[in-house]
């Protein structure tokens, strides 16, 4: 199975992303929100189809599956959603 994927800018990846939706704390207003699934796709700027959902709280979004096969990517409080700087970006 070719699990290679391409993202938008970004060059050919072997590896999906795993999205954690979760609770932050804002630092713009110091409020606590929940950053979900949905809004993940949209503040990283990934497409639907390279994302999986990994949920602590929801054990069934991650059965079977194994940590390192996976980019890990989580909500954060300091409002920066870029893709680690170890993909390489392509023009």
């Amino acid at each position: 199975m070719d699990t290679m994927k391409t993202t938008r800018n970004y060059a050919r990846l072997e590896k999906l992303f795993a999205l954690h939706p979760g609770y932050i704390y804002s630092r713009k207003d110091g409020d606590r929100h929940f950053i979900g699934m949905r809004k993940l796709v949209d503040l990283y700027q990934l497409r639907h189809d390279e994302v999986v959902e990994w949920d602590s709280e929801n054990p069934y979004t991650f059965l079977g599956k194994n940590w390192d096969d996976y980019i890990h990517l989580f909500p954060r409080e300091d409002g920066k959603y870029e893709l680690p700087e170890e993909l390489v970006r392509v023009n």
